[in-house]
């Protein structure tokens, strides 16, 4: 069908208005026009309207997650004293207003803005108050954790997007217990820039083992991400999570997991008789020692089967590494 040039015409004149009071608001105008294009052509509307529609989800989705929060940070790379100190302001008026969280959210937004404002703090000229802040920021986002952690979920750490009843961005296999990991890492990351390591764990005395094990979880990540081929590094502050939290699934999944992959790269430096590019002199493995980590993981996984037997992917895990065993061992 199609539409007579007085119409857009008509509408076009009533967007340039000179006064602005008599032009239309944009709603009303967007319904016009969508009118218009439906008349014109039905399909190409349809995908339009779904378009548009597909761009309303993104859009929410960034601003009820952290688009507030991270556009503040942005302003920090200005690196002007005076920004500073607007941010820090902007940033403490919104966490007067989830000071005390009502619901879960609340709470995970109150650990991201102590968290932002102790990396706006950093970044201001260093006064004998910062630390002292830093660690009543980091108390806070740790209190804060410890009081709503059972009403904590995955999805209230990494929000799920959702499109016409559908998820489109999700994390399945995501615990709770990583997703505590991630608020502990935000409190802590505060005081890691200000207090030596004994500092932290005498700070971390007043939280029951659940939270130290997520520190030490978080360490674990935090160095195996570094390099991967320390391994007894890692390995020990995994270790030291798991003695805290014996029956935490995912520690026991995660010690089989990397196991496995430093396995396949010591495997392939050994094969082209390359290990001293992958690990120094200090660090070598003998194949006897490589055997028993196998063995370490195989018991690792065939417990996390133990805890959770319905949980498929330890399953597979396990006879990669008995494969692995067999290739190295045998």
């Amino acid at each position: 069908m199609e539409v007579s040039l007085s119409e857009l015409q008509r509408l076009l004149l009533q967007m340039l208005e000179q006064n602005p009071r008599h032009r239309p608001p944009l709603e009303i105008v967007y319904q016009k026009l969508i009118t218009l294009l439906e008349r014109i052509d039905a399909g190409i509307h349809k995908q339009l309207k779904l378009l548009l529609e597909w761009y309303d989800a993104l859009a929410k989705y960034y601003i009820e997650t952290r688009s507030y929060i991270d556009d503040q940070l942005k302003l920090l790379e200005i690196r002007s004293q005076k920004i500073v100190e607007d941010v820090l302001d902007a940033l403490r008026c919104q966490r007067e207003n989830v000071k005390n969280p009502l619901n879960p959210s609340e709470a995970v937004l109150l650990c991201r803005l102590d968290n932002a404002i102790g990396k706006a703090l950093l970044m201001k000229k260093r006064s004998s108050t910062i630390k002292d802040e830093l660690f009543e920021l980091a108390r806070e986002a740790m209190d804060t954790v410890d009081l709503w952690r059972d009403k904590i979920e995955v999805e209230h750490v990494w929000p799920r997007l959702e499109f016409r009843g559908e998820e489109v961005i999700k994390l399945e296999s995501a615990t709770k217990y990583e997703a505590h990991t991630e608020l502990v890492k935000m409190s802590l990351e505060l005081l890691i820039n200000t207090l030596r390591e004994e500092e932290i764990i005498n700070f971390l005395d007043r939280y029951d083992e659940y939270l130290k094990s997520t520190y030490h979880f978080m360490r674990a990540l935090e160095l195996r991400l570094r390099s991967i081929r320390k391994i007894k590094d890692w390995l020990l502050e995994l270790g030291k999570a798991i003695s805290l939290t014996p029956d935490e699934t995912i520690l026991r999944y995660f010690k089989a997991l990397w196991i496995r992959d430093w396995v396949h790269l010591w495997m392939y430096y050994s094969e082209q008789d390359q290990l001293s590019d992958f690990l120094n002199e200090d660090e070598k493995i003998e194949v006897n020692d490589v055997c028993t980590l196998l063995k370490e993981g195989i018991n690792e996984v065939c417990y996390a089967i133990k805890l959770n037997k319905n949980w498929s992917e330890p399953s597979k895990l396990l006879e990669e590494l008995k494969q692995l065993y067999e290739r190295v061992c045998y």
